[in-house]
């Protein structure tokens, strides 16, 4: 299960970010990782682990909002205190998804 909540800290990104506590499975290359997330935007996510791939490693992203699986394709990019993901490519039912749960989070 996760929580929502929005980020309020300075931002400036071009994507509003909201926090979230929930996990994330990454795939790359036959290889796999779950990590913790520690935010959710329209433009990717943030995770407070160590990078479990390579900056620029092309992954498949999985995770759950609101009980729905969520699937998008991302790169991984280097963050203060973690990593983050930025989608690439989000289909009609992902964008609707993180759509929903940012802007339900940010109200």
């Amino acid at each position: 299960m996760s929580a929502l909540h929005p980020v309020t800290a300075t931002n400036r990104r071009a994507h509003l970010r909201v926090s979230l506590a929930a996990r994330a499975r990454l795939s790359f290359d036959g290889r796999a990782a779950t990590v913790q997330m520690r935010d959710l935007s329209m433009g990717g996510l943030g995770s407070v682990e160590p990078p479990a791939f390579a900056p620029g490693s092309p992954v498949d992203v999985e995770l759950e909002l609101d009980g729905e699986r969520v699937v998008a394709p991302g790169e991984i990019v280097p963050r203060d205190g973690g990593f983050g993901v930025r989608f690439t490519r989000l289909d009609q039912a992902a964008l609707t998804r993180i759509l929903d749960a940012v802007a339900r989070a940010s109200a």
